[in-house]
């Protein structure tokens, strides 16, 4: 490589992977029957690619080059192998006829992993408001922590601590023109990190985790059958915090309190949440938020600001600082 190339490489910060030449590269890879169609469907974390052939479709992902190391997208296919060797509904991994679970492409920034998934049927849980719906979802994902309990991961990838203080000093350049946000996320960043840091003593049952489960990462048919989907940041943590991420999930996008109501319902029904969780659950929304809005500042510069157009600055310091207020007595207890 040459030094120019290595200039122009440092200049790519994600590239777009053509479709005709991932077409090229899959039907070398998969059995599919007739000719290879690929389409970009959208970008974001990952890049998703919609894959038909003459009798099916697909969904294909590739992630971005600084997005996840290897070891992290293997954890993800092989817990993606566990459920599906447990019944469980998702959109599972689909096999190279080599029997490799995804293949690598060079790109300008790095090697980019990729990996085709089975298409989930229906329409999003975003798309169907409805308290059953949400029932039926919370119910599914309590399952699916019962059976996270007995996996064990090629890889340790814990999400407990997430990654706030990594990303506070991308979130103050992104409110630097937000004096008094710029002046109070760095101590409310450290005063509730030092909270998830010290309640590993309470009871705060553990296994494998989603990492990102909202209304819009399940599908549901007109028959009722629901596929869970994107499992890109899955790992082992409390479920506690997966829940929580599918509450603020559904705050986020502005739906009703009952949905949220149903949600829990229905994951109670099968794995009653312990003293410790339902205490817990407030501020492990609050956690969310802020983990999120600096989360989003980190990777601005790799998806935009497109992971604001829901919800602007206001609405996240807004929620942050009434969070902080309503657990001040927990934030205190642990600083």
């Amino acid at each position: 490589m040459t030094e120019i190339d290595r200039a122009m490489n440092k200049l790519v910060a994600h590239s777009v992977l053509d479709a005709d030449a991932l077409g090229e590269e899959l039907a070398r890879r998969y059995p599919f029957t007739g000719p290879v169609r690929v389409q970009l469907l959208f970008r974001g974390m990952n890049d998703i690619y919609i894959v038909t052939d003459d009798v099916g479709r697909w969904a294909l992902r590739a992630w971005r080059g600084h997005w996840r190391k290897i070891d992290e997208v293997v954890g993800e296919l092989a817990f993606l192998n566990f459920l599906r060797e447990q019944g469980f509904a998702a959109s599972y991994p689909v096999p190279t006829t080599s029997g490799d679970w995804y293949f690598t492409v060079d790109a300008p920034e790095a090697r980019r992993p990729l990996a085709l998934y089975e298409w989930a049927p229906g329409v999003k849980v975003f798309d169907r408001r409805e308290p059953a719906l949400a029932h039926e979802v919370g119910r599914l994902f309590a399952v699916m922590h019962g059976l996270g309990r007995d996996f064990v991961s090629p890889v340790d990838v814990s999400l407990n601590r997430g990654t706030l203080p990594e990303d506070m000093p991308y979130l103050l350049g992104l409110v630097h023109d937000r004096p008094d946000d710029a002046r109070d996320y760095p101590e409310m960043g450290l005063r509730l990190q030092r909270v998830i840091d010290g309640i590993g003593d309470l009871d705060l049952p553990q296994g494998a985790c989603h990492g990102d489960l909202h209304p819009s990462n399940i599908h549901v048919t007109e028959a009722g059958d629901y596929t869970f989907l994107d499992f890109d940041g899955c790992g082992h943590g409390w479920f506690l915090k997966d829940i929580a991420n599918y509450i603020f999930g559904s705050d986020f996008y502005g739906f009703d309190q009952v949905l949220n109501d149903a949600f829990l319902a229905g994951y109670e029904s099968v794995r009653p949440m312990t003293d410790d969780e339902k205490r817990l659950l407030d501020f492990f929304v609050l956690a969310k938020t802020f983990q999120l809005a600096a989360g989003i500042a980190r990777n601005l510069n790799f998806v935009g600001r497109a992971s604001l157009r829901f919800r602007g600055l206001d609405w996240f310091s807004e929620k942050i600082r009434a969070g902080m207020k309503r657990h001040a007595d927990l934030i205190d207890h642990y600083n």
